[in-house]
């Protein structure tokens, strides 16, 4: 079942998120980068950058490029009403996909080159050996870096092992 967001504010104006699907209603989880005070929505700052950010990642799974919701941002979520609005995870995906369409990229988390930054990743399974902020990309780019690397210190060690 496709996921549907629903923003809106409370009585004291701020704004707030959730995310409907077959099991219920949640708050969307708040990745936070910009603003630590929260989401927003209706203009482009710090707030709906966050909101970009975040809805992004939700529906994906992971952590997408800033350039890719920079722009969501002020294609998206800069348009939405003020006071309450509803977005379908189709009509995220559509907008994202046309984003990578204008990019001239296939990848919303690394923009075709690899690798990307994913912090929460490099905390899971330690950094990549090029960039301790850096991990590789799941993407086929990310994964032929992978294939290439684990070829490369294969050889290497059999070199290494052969010198002793």
């Amino acid at each position: 079942m496709l996921k549907r967001y629903r923003g809106f504010r409370d009585s004291t104006g701020k704004a707030h998120v959730s995310v409907e699907d077959g099991e219920g209603q949640r708050p969307l989880k708040h990745l936070v980068r910009h603003s630590p005070t929260g989401f927003e929505f209706s203009y482009g700052g710090s707030g709906p950058a966050d909101l970009a950010r975040s809805l992004l990642a939700e529906v994906y799974g992971e952590p997408v490029h800033a350039a890719v919701y920079q722009r969501f941002k002020f294609k998206t979520i800069a348009s939405l009403p003020h006071d309450e609005w509803i977005l379908e995870e189709s009509e995220i995906r559509k907008a994202a996909d046309d984003i990578l369409r204008e990019l001239g990229v296939t990848c919303q988390r690394c923009m075709d080159r690899g690798v990307c930054e994913d912090v929460e990743a490099v905390r899971r399974s330690g950094p990549s050996p090029i960039d301790g902020r850096l991990v590789y990309c799941t993407c086929p780019v990310g994964q032929k870096w992978v294939m290439e690397e684990t070829a490369l210190v294969g050889e290497e060690g059999l070199v290494g092992e052969e010198g002793q």
